[in-house]
């Protein structure tokens, strides 16, 4: 082999070796740069609060999702109820429940003045029919059919909506009972009543 081949080949092995080197070098980089996750919890009550972190939507709360270690913040919003922001930290390092955020949601005032009674109205209609829909007739708390039906016989007593929604709430408590009979789970019957709020709004249900 001559001098001349020779050289080319040692310039040849010299630059693969620097190629080589230069991506080894690259993906260190990129490993070392890579962030590191932390799984986070984010609950409210009641639920179903959109979860914006770091301004960018995530998801409705109950909520489990991954952000990078340290500082976020956290908005919290629910129609009827009060936004939240709050800022948190996400530690991976710390114990698993350290990363678990819970948060109440405060209901808003609907005696506002500065919101007129028609308005008011039609929203809470709207907010008693979407809870029906859902199946949530007495619960959760300031967030069920029931709820919004009595908030609307205070602002508009001869509101026609506002019994025949309770009857359809009624009704439907009824069927929830009555499809526990034939089971014969008599305190399953009695407890699930209790739960679904028969205890104290049948009479209001009825008026």
């Amino acid at each position: 082999m001559g001098l001349q081949s020779m050289q080319n080949m040692i310039r040849l092995v010299v630059m693969v070796g620097a190629g080589v080197s230069f991506i080894g070098a690259t993906c260190a980089i990129l490993v070392l740069r890579a962030p590191t996750l932390v799984a986070i919890n984010v609950v409210t009550d009641p639920p179903r609060a959109e979860v914006i972190i770091d301004g960018h939507g995530t998801g409705f709360t109950p909520l489990t999702t991954a952000v990078t270690q340290g500082e976020h913040r956290v908005t919290l919003r629910k129609a009827g109820f009060q936004t939240i922001d709050r800022k948190v930290y996400a530690d991976r390092s710390a114990p698993e429940q350290s990363n678990d955020f819970s948060f109440g949601l405060e209901a808003n005032s609907i005696t506002s003045v500065s919101t007129p009674r028609s308005a008011l109205a039609a929203w809470l209609k709207l907010r008693a029919q979407e809870a029906y829909r859902r199946g949530d007739l007495v619960a959760p708390e300031k967030d069920n059919a029931l709820y919004y039906v009595e908030q609307l016989a205070i602002i508009s007593p001869d509101e026609p909506f506002v019994s025949e929604m309770r009857e359809r709430i009624r009704q439907a408590l009824k069927q929830r009972a009555e499809a526990m009979k034939p089971r014969n789970d008599l305190a399953r019957t009695s407890g699930g009543v209790e739960e679904a709020g028969l205890g104290w709004c049948v009479a209001r249900v009825v008026k």
